[in-house]
């Protein structure tokens, strides 16, 4: 199974917030801390092990066969759409759960590629999650050397997102 995201929206904090986090007034470093902010956005991703980032994700099943299909994604935000070979594949939501979902196909189908389509993350940031990705982007920045030079570690990232992994994990 081959997972394809596209449209990936960091929309949930604005440059202004992320700035001052940091505590930067200038300009000079705009973009070099809105690349800190989405790489925040994958390392949050990862500790939760869902996605944040509102993402348009197509999952293709090469030689699928049966008639149940897993999504192995714990924030679904819309529904989903089933296609083979372009023809829509009606469906029905068998069970869904913190980790995945699992759906029923209307019939079974032996050897086809199946494509999945959905979106998945957050439409608005919750704000433990904001606030983490905040702590992260300011931890990157002025980490930026990679020496971690004086830094003390709070420990805050991990939690405010505690209670989020265990929703997810």
């Amino acid at each position: 199974m081959k997972k394809i995201e596209t449209n990936i929206s960091y929309s949930g904090i604005s440059l202004d917030e992320v700035k001052t986090q940091v505590r930067v007034t200038h300009d000079f470093d705009d973009s070099f801390l809105s690349g800190l902010c989405n790489t925040s956005y994958h390392v949050v991703e990862d500790y939760i092990n869902a996605h944040v980032a509102m993402t348009d994700v197509e999952e293709v099943a090469t030689s699928f066969c049966g008639q149940y299909y897993e999504v192995v994604e714990a924030n679904i935000l819309s529904g989903f759409t089933i296609t083979v070979s372009g023809t829509p594949v009606e469906y029905q939501v068998l069970e869904q759960d913190k980790y995945s979902t699992c759906l029923k196909l209307s019939s079974s189908l032996s050897d086809v590629t199946l494509n999945v389509a959905y979106t998945a993350g957050f439409a608005s940031l919750p704000l433990p999650i904001k606030q983490a990705i905040l702590v992260k982007t300011h931890d990157l920045y002025e980490d930026r050397s990679g020496y971690n030079t004086g830094l003390q570690r709070t420990g805050l990232f991990e939690k405010l997102l505690n209670k989020t992994v265990s929703k997810y994990s």
